[in-house]
């Protein structure tokens, strides 16, 4: 009869085994799913075709991660609410392919405004607070710490901060919808092309500003003068005192 200990033992190694090839499996899959995500996001590619609404959900994109929100979450709470905002959010977004450099490209041309209103509407509502704060908080915040600083000849390049702060805030309110990676490359792209512009600012009021004097230096206090500087008695000669010599008198 088998020991009681070597029963438990051999069980123990068995779950072990399955939940490491769970786990193994998983991890496959969601590296797996994330180059997905981004060839989707170049390409518009899909397991289901060019910007298939199930295809994008089903390799975690577009509206896949709001869904999981709603769905761990209570009926009838605030954070439901806010859940299914964020799916209703996302579903337009990835239904006008907004999830995909070429379907944004494509319902920017077809329609502009409601382009840029899908995506600023799935910025806002659609994301996490954490990545809100990644894609506008911080690109506002380094922006308006760039605008109120004194001019300082030792940093030249206000207006390139300011552009590049301007143009990644910009592309990060209407790109929400595009996969984080490939989001963060074209907010790259952004501060590369608005820090250009800013450039060209930044030249523009160098030769505008009007030219600087050198660098007049204090007068010395008298302890430092070079020279003599210590009064003393001055001695005339009698002629140069206007005295005749004797006998002339």
């Amino acid at each position: 009869m088998r020991d009681l200990r070597e029963v438990q033992l051999e069980a123990f190694h068995d779950e072990l085994q399955k939940q490491g090839s769970k786990w193994y499996a998983e991890a496959g899959k969601s590296v797996a799913n994330f180059g997905k995500r981004q060839l989707h996001a170049f390409t518009g590619w899909t397991p289901h075709g060019y910007n298939n609404v199930r295809g994008i959900e089903e390799i975690g994109a577009g509206a896949a991660h709001a869904r999981a929100r709603a769905a761990s979450a209570a009926k009838g709470s605030a954070a439901r609410e806010l859940a299914d905002k964020a799916v209703a959010a996302n579903v337009e977004a990835q239904e006008k392919g907004l999830t995909s450099i070429p379907g944004f490209v494509q319902s920017l041309v077809k329609d502009p405004k409601a382009t840029l209103r899908t995506g600023f509407n799935q910025q806002w509502h659609g994301t996490t607070n954490f990545d809100k704060s990644m894609t506008l908080g911080l690109p506002l915040a380094l922006t308006g710490a760039s605008a109120v600083m004194p001019d300082d000849p030792n940093n030249p390049h206000k207006g390139r901060d300011i552009g590049a702060g301007i143009a990644s805030t910009a592309v990060g309110m209407v790109t929400g919808g595009i996969p984080m990676t490939t989001g963060m490359l074209l907010g790259e792209g952004a501060v590369q092309a608005g820090g250009a512009v800013g450039g060209l600012v930044d030249k523009y009021r160098k030769r505008r500003a009007p030219p600087t004097m050198g660098t007049v230096q204090p007068p010395r206090a008298p302890e430092e003068a070079v020279g003599q500087h210590v009064a003393t008695e001055r001695v005339l000669s009698p002629a140069a005192a206007g005295q005749l010599p004797e006998g002339y008198a």
